[in-house]
């Protein structure tokens, strides 16, 4: 291989290797933090709130169009 290719390839390989090492560290990092202090999410909410919501599929509930619209039109019942 000729000395160019060579550099090439090790630039990209030391690059790659960095980034990596980069990321595995916060990770690391990130992951001892969270292990070393816990947060009460109900902390969070305001006093004044009525009720809390908890969903996976926020789009569900965010969503203009009937979730309903899709199951009647699907199954062929119409409601008029």
């Amino acid at each position: 291989m000729r000395l160019r290719t060579v550099a090439k390839l090790g630039m990209v390989l030391s690059v790659v290797l960095f980034c990596t090492a980069v990321g595995f560290y916060g990770f690391a990092k990130l992951s001892l933090t969270d292990k070393s202090r816990e947060i009460n999410l109900f902390s969070l909410v305001p006093a004044d709130c009525i009720g809390v919501l908890e969903s996976d599929n926020i789009n569900y509930f965010l969503n203009e169009d009937d979730p309903f619209d899709d199951l009647f039109e699907e199954e062929g019942f119409y409601i008029f």
